[in-house]
């Protein structure tokens, strides 16, 4: 374990914003004491002005996606502890034009792209008609991989 702090914490974490409290956590999970500071009394940065999306799919590839992939992991696994809600789960990508189609279809056949789901333009109406304006539509790629949740619930 590492050495205290003259505090008595052997972490001292400075930005309560996501990306702080993310290391807090993980600081806490290896058994550290954690003590997180911000120079605000609440939150009014990034981190509650990103409307709470937890995006995964068009990641780039690589790490940047692996890290996208675990943070929601993180996020599936503290939000009901917590008593964060989790708003919305998903991410509807619709293609209006056959060229759009086509990077859906190739983004669904890479490893990012598992556990998506192409939809056909009548799937797509008749699922999510009615928040969609006319058409025309090529079609859609429905991810089950994202989410939402309501930033200030998340850091108060």
């Amino acid at each position: 374990m590492a050495k205290a702090t003259p505090d008595g914490f052997d972490l001292v974490v400075v930005g309560a914003g996501i990306v702080g409290l993310a290391h807090a956590l993980a600081a806490r999970r290896l058994g550290l004491s954690v003590a997180v500071i911000d120079r605000e009394a609440e939150a009014i940065g990034a981190s509650v002005r990103n409307f709470g999306f937890v995006t995964v799919t068009g990641q780039q590839a690589g790490d940047c996606w692996r890290r996208a992939v675990r943070s929601r992991a993180v996020w599936g696994e503290v939000a009901p502890k917590a008593g964060i809600a989790v708003e919305h789960e998903g991410l509807l990508v619709v293609a209006r034009r056959p060229e759009a189609m086509a990077v859906l279809e190739a983004f669904r056949a890479t490893e990012m792209g598992e556990g998506c789901h192409l939809l056909s333009p009548a799937e797509l109406t008749a699922r999510h008609g009615a928040v969609l304006a006319d058409g025309p539509f090529q079609g859609a790629l429905w991810s089950p991989h994202d989410a939402r949740v309501e930033s200030r619930t998340a850091i108060p």
